[in-house]
């Protein structure tokens, strides 16, 4: 028996050393990702008042705003970076917001609400629409006069700052022009209290010249899909936004890639060329310089004022939608999108920093040198 014990305890020795003479552990290279994060959920909207000074909206009522966005990098990237807002809202999906300056703002989303702030967002109260249509676009000419649209053709104005908003009728589409008894309005553009356009569903335009007393149907034939003669008629191409660089030269972008331009205020529109075919639903201008963002990462940069379009695909490192971008100036610019992405450019867009949601291309994450070779 003692025998045994002597055994059992020579054995227990030798398995523990084992391991320390044995086998010498070596150092893994392998680093956690970092993996940058503001919000999880969809943004919809990037103002950037300047370089520094940038707003953000989205869904489920989430608003956020920071002073250091110059400051900002893929490395650092953070929540400690941006102030998030109390909207007053948990539930709602804010779908567009429209800013007269920095403290002046608006925005807009699901079941008609509306909610303003003249304190930058640092407090936000709701305002009676009147409708409980979604409203998915808002423009503010100045702090008196805006207008939102969205949901089966529901279009209401304001002229006091939104304490009172009242509907707006839209001159009547000819039946050949449109496939639906009520459409969706997507966009909306003021170039002051009387001027604008709004756009919507199979290629709706309006324009208006008297702040909506009268809003007049735009018939751009453009839009229609070309058919063959055995093939049934396509509707017109849905149309997202409306931008204007100045009084006569503007774009108004859609599904599959489509982009018409006028350089003449609207009387004649001439259909640009763009080399992609995903849906374009944002666009910017600074000086000769022209940015847009779309469907499934789409990014086009144009330096002839929108004449000529370049995909500059995998630059923005995102398969997910883009829903906004931004340019306070010729070389910084914002970008956001599907699941909460935020992406940076500060050379005029030739590049961009993954500042947060999902990204195909985690630097970080790779393999350790050890399992790969030198």
């Amino acid at each position: 028996m003692k025998t045994y014990f002597k055994i059992a305890a020579i054995m227990f020795i030798i398995l523990s050393l084992v391991p320390l003479t044995a086998c010498k552990r070596e150092k893994s290279s392998f680093k956690v990702p970092h993996i940058p994060s503001i919000y999880g959920n969809n943004l919809s909207k990037v103002i950037a008042f300047d370089k520094d000074d940038i707003f953000i909206i989205g869904s489920f009522g989430f608003a956020a705003r920071t002073n250091q966005g110059g400051e900002i990098r893929h490395l650092n990237s953070s929540k400690k970076f941006w102030e998030v807002q109390d909207t007053g809202f948990e539930d709602e999906l804010f779908c567009d917001v429209s800013f007269t300056d920095p403290d002046n703002g608006w925005a807009v989303g699901i079941v008609g609400t509306i909610i303003h702030t003249s304190d930058g967002g640092k407090t936000w109260e709701q305002q009676v629409s009147g409708t409980e249509n979604h409203l998915f676009t808002v423009y503010f000419a100045d702090t008196m006069n805006g207008w939102a649209a969205g949901d089966l053709m529901t279009l209401i104005h304001t002229s006091d700052g939104g304490k009172t908003w009242a509907p707006q009728e839209v001159e009547a589409i000819l039946e050949e022009n449109v496939f639906a008894a009520e459409v969706i309005y997507n966009g909306l553009f003021f170039h002051d209290a009387l001027e604008g356009w709004l756009v919507g569903e199979f290629g709706t335009i309006y324009h208006t010249t008297d702040g909506g007393q009268t809003w007049k149907f735009v018939d751009c034939e453009l839009l229609q899909p070309q058919t063959g003669e055995d093939e049934w008629e396509m509707p017109r191409l849905t149309l997202y936004d409306a931008y204007f660089i100045d009084r006569n030269n503007g774009f108004i972008l859609g599904v599959d890639g489509t982009m018409i331009r006028t350089e003449d205020g609207g009387t004649e529109w001439k259909l640009i060329e763009t080399p992609t075919k995903q849906s374009l639903y944002s666009i910017v201008c600074v000086d000769e310089n022209c940015w847009t963002v779309g469907n499934r990462g789409a990014y086009l940069k144009s330096t002839d004022r929108g004449n000529t379009w370049v995909s500059k695909a995998g630059v923005i490192h995102t398969k997910g939608w883009l829903t906004s971008v931004a340019f306070p100036d010729k070389n910084n610019g914002w970008v956001v999108g599907k699941a909460g992405a935020v992406f940076n450019t500060r050379d005029g867009g030739e590049t961009w920093d993954w500042l947060s949601g999902i990204s195909y291309d985690w630097p970080e994450f790779k393999p350790p040198k050890e399992l790969v070779g030198e």
